[in-house]
């Protein structure tokens, strides 16, 4: 049966605003999937708007959970506010650099994400919540290498009409089951910041969620992290990437701490003989050992 007229009804912004919210409120075991504008409420009391549409989980996670059950956002948005530069490797839809640029209004941002959905709602989401001048967007890709790499873009299986898609696992490395290719451009963030206008940028916090590309792009950084020491969190998955990850950062002297039950949890190595549920590590050095020492477990 082909279920595309009801899909394209359904998920209609406005329709999509009334039938969510009334499933909320009446029949909250089935939850359907969020299309259009998220008003968000941050813990300080600022507002952010999130456009988003079907295909993603994070929009999805935020309606039905609330803001703060998406992964270590609530940890992230007291982290960032004593924070000058955030580099966001995987913006996606952009929920990081809106939280930072909106609670810290002092901050500088640099936004990248090569996929075609991500750049739009990216851009969208910062036009929105008036962040243009603080929010630099790039519609590129982050490794160890300057020039031009293949990118595969998943293709929605259920929703092929749509001409974003924000869910699943678009990558530089892994080929989706149904994807695009096309060529991006690729930067190092060593070599982007001695471009002219990011040079005097501090950078203080670096989110990398890219797929499998973390190893390579923090060999691409190896200067940045250097000079300035930045908290760097990565997507670790069970039995991937851990090991070349803590081979990378054991050279610069940082200390593990993965996040877990809302609190971060220290490690001294990231080898792990069964799936603890952790998703993200906090790689920290010394230097900015205070900054999180409030969340870590003991």
């Amino acid at each position: 049966m082909n279920l595309t007229p009801l899909y394209k009804v359904v998920y209609q912004p406005q329709v999509n605003y009334f039938l969510r919210n009334v499933n909320k409120l009446l029949f909250p075991k089935f939850k359907l999937p969020v299309s259009g504008i998220l008003d968000i409420t941050l813990k300080n009391g600022e507002k952010i708007k999130l456009e988003t549409n079907q295909t993603d989980y994070v929009g999805y996670l935020i309606f039905w959970n609330g803001v703060y059950s998406y992964e270590y956002l609530g940890i992230f948005e007291e982290i960032i506010q004593n924070c000058k530069g955030f580099v966001d490797i995987g913006a996606n839809a952009g929920l990081f650099s809106l939280v930072a640029a909106t609670v810290n209004p002092t901050i500088n941002v640099l936004a990248f994400d090569p996929s075609n959905a991500s750049h739009h709602f990216l851009n969208r989401n910062v036009q929105l919540n008036g962040l243009n001048s603080r929010v630099k967007t790039f519609k590129s890709a982050l490794s160890d290498q300057v020039g031009e790499l293949e990118f595969f873009e998943v293709k929605s299986e259920k929703y092929g009409y749509l001409q974003y898609n924000l869910g699943g696992s678009s990558s530089l490395f892994v080929k989706p089951r149904q994807f695009s290719k096309y060529k991006v451009h690729s930067y190092t963030l060593d070599a982007l910041l001695q471009e002219p206008g990011q040079s005097d940028l501090q950078v203080d916090f670096v989110k990398i969620d890219a797929e499998g590309a973390e190893p390579s792009i923090i060999k691409g950084m190896d200067a940045t992290i250097r000079k300035h020491k930045p908290i760097i969190v990565c997507e670790i998955l069970f039995g991937l990437i851990e090991n070349e990850l803590e081979e990378a950062m054991k050279q610069y002297g940082y200390g593990f701490y993965l996040h877990l039950n809302d609190g971060l949890v220290p490690v001294s190595t990231l080898a792990r003989e069964n799936d603890n549920g952790a998703k993200n590590c906090f790689f920290v050095h010394p230097e900015k050992l205070s900054l999180i020492e409030k969340y870590i477990l003991r």
